[in-house]
């Protein structure tokens, strides 16, 4: 079930491309498609929310590239002996 809060036309939506444009050019200038040096995923997400709440996510990459770098982060934090250390500020180091 997808929330009506992130759905396309939606604030959230808006304000989701929005920052994804800023973080493309920030991290990119004006690099586009394979010349780009850094990716980036940003995930939103209701707080509080119960089993049928769902994360939303905008990014530069494609789909694929985005599913394998998810896949390392959740082998990564799986494998942290310190779950505390990066209480959601993760540097990716």
């Amino acid at each position: 079930m997808v929330t009506k809060k992130f759905g396309p036309g939606t604030p959230t939506y808006r304000i989701m491309n929005t920052l994804a444009s800023v973080l493309d050019e920030t991290f990119n200038d004006e690099l586009k498609g394979k010349d780009r040096h850094t990716g980036f995923c940003l995930m939103v997400f209701p707080f509080h929310g119960d089993q049928e709440s769902v994360a939303n996510y905008v990014s530069n990459a494609n789909r694929d590239d985005m599913l394998a770098m998810l896949k390392k982060l959740v082998e990564r934090f799986e494998a942290d002996s310190n779950p505390q250390s990066n209480q959601g500020d993760d540097s990716g180091s």
